[in-house]
């Protein structure tokens, strides 16, 4: 029994330094041993980080297996790494969706958020995995929830340029109008980065042109000082792309209506920025 808690406890370790899958796949194959493992808090905890090394493996049908057997040994699905980081994150972050409808299945935590306050969802919107994305959502992962940077899944995917999560979230009902902690909606991102089809997404899918970042009043504390909010205060996506030379991105924008006499809170217009900057108008 002293030989089974030592194994149990250690192998995580050992899987990081020197990686002997095949011994945890014969070990853990042994259906008494982790059938005594599911009994025990500190070896659901050993199990549940040994989880989280797998979810980071190449998923062949060997750790498939391992994984089944894992899960089926009730390892806990709420261990975390360093990071605070899940099994689940982990398949999220690699896309692996097979793995991801797997700990679903098994009642992983959808919603659980690591050191930066990061869900599962963030980490697949920032990675543009569609298919991961839509199991979260199946799960009923929470659209609306906000990184330590006051980002939404829905920011990450529209600064990746992730057209089809990005449908797929706001399908969900995440917000297009959800302020980050500098005040920036998803459309003030895609305009400042020129990403002119995805500006054209988030218009189509209701995003407002005429949005003023920090006009929800909402910005995390200490990310913009007062002096910064003086001097950039009241843009619309159209000020931004503006402001960082995008004319492809700003042609959409006027397209989809947004207003060029517009004046931000020192009363300059999108005009104004761009000569400001030196782009050609």
């Amino acid at each position: 029994m002293a030989e089974e808690i030592l194994f149990f406890s250690v192998v995580p370790i050992l899987l990081e330094t020197i990686g002997i899958r095949d011994l945890l796949v014969v070990r853990c194959a042994s259906r008494e041993l982790c059938a005594l493992a599911s009994e025990d808090n500190q070896w659901r905890n050993a199990l549940g980080k040994t989880l989280i090394l797998a979810a980071r493996w190449e998923q062949t049908a060997q750790v498939q297996r391992l994984i089944d057997r894992l899960i089926v040994a009730n390892a806990n699905l709420s261990a975390m790494d360093r990071r605070q980081w899940s099994a689940l994150h982990h398949a999220a972050e690699r896309g692996q969706d097979v793995l991801v409808s797997r700990l679903l299945e098994a009642e992983a935590e959808v919603n659980h958020a690591n050191v930066d306050e990061r869900t599962p969802l963030h980490i697949a919107a920032a990675n543009g995995h569609l298919a991961v994305t839509m199991h979260l959502l199946d799960r009923n992962a929470n659209v609306s929830v906000k990184d330590l940077d006051g980002d939404t899944p829905l920011h990450k995917a529209v600064v990746m340029r992730h057209d089809g999560v990005i449908r797929a979230l706001i399908a969900a009902q995440a917000d297009p109008a959800a302020r980050d902690g500098r005040g920036f909606t998803a459309l003030h991102h895609a305009a400042r980065n020129g990403h002119s089809e995805v500006v054209r997404v988030l218009v189509e899918l209701g995003a407002d042109v005429a949005a003023t970042d920090h006009g929800g009043g909402e910005m995390t504390a200490g990310l913009w000082a007062v002096e910064e909010w003086r001097i950039h205060g009241g843009f619309t996506p159209l000020h931004w792309a503006s402001k960082n030379g995008r004319a492809e991105t700003v042609t959409v924008l006027v397209e989809l209506g947004a207003d060029v006499a517009t004046m931000d809170v020192a009363g300059s217009t999108a005009l104004h920025h761009a000569v400001g900057m030196g782009h050609e108008v």
